[in-house]
């Protein structure tokens, strides 16, 4: 039945003319081939005069003169929301097929976007060959294992459509991890998609009590939303036996880039035209360094997102071939939110995977959490574990962060209003 539900799907796709079909073979080939970055230069040529042609926005600050990138100011949420009608198209204003995507502001202010009929047909295509780096394949049975508050929540008939079976994890006890795991086997699951805290809570569960989930038959596992703790991902792969990686992704753009093996993210730039900039300047961040993401989305007409700062930092690394120029984008690292982003006792930031790396071992721990509360100041709260893993976690982390490490033992660790749990965050440095 799953290969009949792709089968199915991409019959109908053709005799529509293949508009999800075509641009999936594009993004294929930019990940196969790279991008040329005079493919990259004309879409954006195109969506650049499409914004001052069309919306108040820009209108007012750009003529008909040459357009550059470099010239657009770079925008944030709170931009858009006091510039929100003229940040619209004229051009797709009253269009019927537009659909509007929102943002739960769980770390910020939530906003709407508007997206056009081709942007939904490019963001589409561009998640099914993305996902499809990750183990799945359309048509699969896949489990979404997430907090599901009433906003992101789906109709009936749009997850049989999808053979998606939503699956809460607003309790994460051992009562409500059998539940999960019974259904997991009774629906026999080929994919599951989570938020990290979720899948590595799910995890160790099944480790600790040695459950079998052979007769599902899981093919792929892909975190969102959440840096996916090393440990957590060999754990992962362990007990459901098949690939694990992490997407990166949001919901006013759309699925962007995925893990490979379980190390850098390779980003859709045939799609997406990413930017790091410094952390304190609009000036590019130098390959290894660690910046802002800066996102233009190639494909929204309805609302062009054009230099759009979502928050985000990352380390990126450009592999160029020599000699045809074409180009691929990968993240080395994808530190988060800049409130995610944690300094050592000299002021350098930390990777994420250099703190989830140590966790390594940490047995009887089911969640945990780091937090700088300030300089020098850090604490780390524990779900489970003894005084002795507190012990532990001083003295391994003493050369990043010194001795004096505070660690709280809790019965949870908190969901944010978007079903988030946050394993790393910076109150202050």
């Amino acid at each position: 039945m799953e290969r009949l539900r792709e089968r199915t799907y991409w019959a109908l796709d053709a005799l529509r003319g293949r508009p999800v079909g075509a641009y999936y073979q594009e993004v294929r080939e930019a990940y196969e081939r790279g991008v040329a970055p005079q493919e990259t230069a004309e879409k954006l040529d195109r969506l650049l005069r499409h914004a001052v042609d069309t919306t108040a926005f820009y209108r007012a600050r750009f003529g008909d003169g040459p357009l550059r990138l470099e010239a657009f100011p770079v925008m944030d949420k709170q931009t858009y929301l006091r510039n929100d009608a003229a940040c619209k198209s004229t051009a797709y204003l009253h269009a019927a097929d537009n659909r509007v995507m929102y943002t739960s502001g769980s770390t910020g202010t939530p906003f709407a976007v508007v997206q056009n009929r081709d942007k939904i047909l490019r963001n589409t295509a561009s998640a099914l060959f993305i996902n499809s780096l990750g183990g799945y394949r359309l048509g699969d049975r896949q489990a979404f294992l997430r907090v599901w508050v009433r906003a992101c929540q789906k109709s009936p008939l749009r997850q049989r459509m999808e053979n998606l079976f939503p699956v809460d994890t607003a309790g994460l006890d051992d009562e409500n991890l059998a539940r999960i795991c019974a259904f997991l086997r009774k629906k026999r699951i080929t994919s599951i998609v989570g938020y990290a805290s979720s899948l590595a809570a799910l995890a160790a569960y099944i480790r600790e009590n040695r459950v079998d989930m052979a007769p599902c038959g899981v093919r792929s596992v892909i975190a969102i939303s959440e840096h996916l703790p090393q440990p957590a991902r060999r754990l992962l792969e362990e007990v459901f036996r098949c690939p694990v990686n992490s997407q990166y992704s949001n919901e006013e753009n759309g699925i962007m880039a995925i893990q490979e093996g379980g190390e850098a993210y390779y980003v859709d730039s045939s799609s997406w035209h990413i930017e790091l900039l410094k952390m304190d300047t609009d000036e590019p961040a130098a390959d290894g360094e660690l910046g802002r993401v800066v996102i233009t989305d190639l494909y929204n007409y309805a609302m062009p997102m054009i230099r759009y700062d979502n928050g985000d930092t990352a380390v990126a690394e450009h592999r160029v071939d020599s000699r045809s120029g074409r180009y691929r984008l990968y993240f080395r690292e994808l530190y988060g939110r800049r409130s995610d982003v944690v300094y050592d006792l000299a002021g350098n930031p930390v990777s994420p995977h250099a703190i989830s790396i140590q966790m390594w071992g940490m047995q009887d721990v089911r969640q945990w959490k780091f937090v700088q509360r300030g300089a020098q100041d850090y604490c780390f709260y524990l779900n489970g574990g003894r005084e002795a893993d507190a012990e532990a976690l001083r003295a391994r982390f003493s050369p990043l962060f010194g001795a004096n490490i505070a660690v709280e033992f809790v019965d949870e660790i908190p969901v944010l209003a978007s079903g988030k749990r946050k394993y790393i965050e910076c109150l202050g440095k």
